[in-house]
């Protein structure tokens, strides 16, 4: 019998893993570690406080020095859903990433800007169900 879920990726990262973790056990699947789900690339702002970062550190196109755009962000998760689409078409698939990765990705889905990053209500363990056509997005947040 097929379970809910045929695929589980997660962000290298231990925060992500660790979470991946623990869905491994409850739907009897294995984490399948993707590069493209990482965390916002900040540079030599890594280990600072969050404060010390540009405001705002996300923008549209490389405007900081070091500081990952939304541009590339939006790029990479897009590459690895179109391949997800092509390789895995029909499949429910579970990705853990990050905050600003995932928020970058629904503004996109939402056909919405990054205007509306500081006002997004994600939720740290947030869920959303997206149910993708092409390049649009049918959004539901789950938790």
């Amino acid at each position: 019998m097929r379970g809910p879920f045929d695929a589980l990726y997660a962000s290298p990262l231990q925060r992500a893993q660790e979470s991946a973790g623990i869905l491994v056990d409850r739907l009897g699947l294995t984490v399948k570690t993707e590069e493209r789900l990482l965390e916002t690339g900040i540079g030599g702002y890594q280990g600072q406080m969050f404060s010390a970062l540009p405001k705002p550190y996300i923008t549209e196109a490389p405007v900081h020095e070091g500081l990952e755009s939304a541009l590339s962000i939006r790029s990479r998760i897009l590459n690895w859903t179109d391949e997800m689409q092509n390789s895995r078409s029909g499949q429910r698939l579970i990705a853990v990433s990050h905050r600003d990765v995932v928020i970058v990705a629904l503004l996109h889905w939402m056909n919405q800007g990054l205007d509306d990053l500081p006002d997004f209500d994600l939720a740290t363990g947030g869920v959303y169900e997206v149910r993708l056509d092409g390049d649009a997005g049918q959004i539901e947040r789950v938790v």
